[in-house]
């Protein structure tokens, strides 16, 4: 397993793991959301190259690395009638893998915090406003702009709902995580 892919597998393994430990299921689209969190908000180095789809930032890689860690034994994928979605856990002790550091380890915690009451439509929203925050160069004047932007690219949000978004993301200093990457960047 090269080191690339023993970090994503070894993070999804992470936020399974808190996720179950918290009740709460995780699926495909939390950890491709919160995968793209770690990435853009957290600087975690996983190396996937997100763009906007559909249901927000996607990367297939994510979904690769499921099946990877799947085919391994490392994490158990089912189908949950329930819900109608999947529930990923881990099949392995955690302590297995040591393939993240504590600044990793740390990231993973503070995503979980952040996001793990909400939600796959509002983890769509979020990571929608951060990808095109970004995009259009961080400046949180544009809060009118990237929610008109977001309710062309995603008309089922209205433009209240997104403005409540960006302003979640605001107050609790996650836009600044995007600023602080990218001034890092230029």
């Amino acid at each position: 397993m090269t080191d690339l892919i023993e970090k994503r597998v070894a993070t999804l393994v992470g936020l399974a793991k808190r996720y179950g430990d918290a009740n709460i299921q995780f699926g495909n689209t939390s950890a491709v959301k919160l995968s793209f969190f770690l990435q853009r908000l957290y600087s975690t180095r996983l190396g996937y190259r997100f763009t906007l789809y559909t249901y927000g930032p996607f990367d297939a890689a994510v979904g690769g690395a499921i099946g990877y860690a799947r085919s391994r034994g490392i994490l158990d994928v089912r189908y949950d009638d329930s819900t109608s979605g999947y529930d990923i856990t881990p099949a392995l002790p955690s302590s297995n893998l040591g393939a993240l550091d504590p600044d990793e380890e740390a990231a993973i915690d503070n995503v979980v915090e952040a996001f793990s009451s909400f939600k796959t439509r509002e983890l769509e929203l979020f990571s929608t406003i951060c990808f095109v925050y970004e995009e259009l160069g961080c400046k949180r004047s544009q809060r009118d702009e990237i929610a008109s932007r977001i309710h062309t690219l995603k008309p089922h949000f209205s433009d209240l709902c997104i403005r409540s978004g960006f302003d979640w993301l605001s107050k609790q200093q996650l836009l600044s995580l995007i600023d602080k990457r990218v001034t890092k960047i230029a």
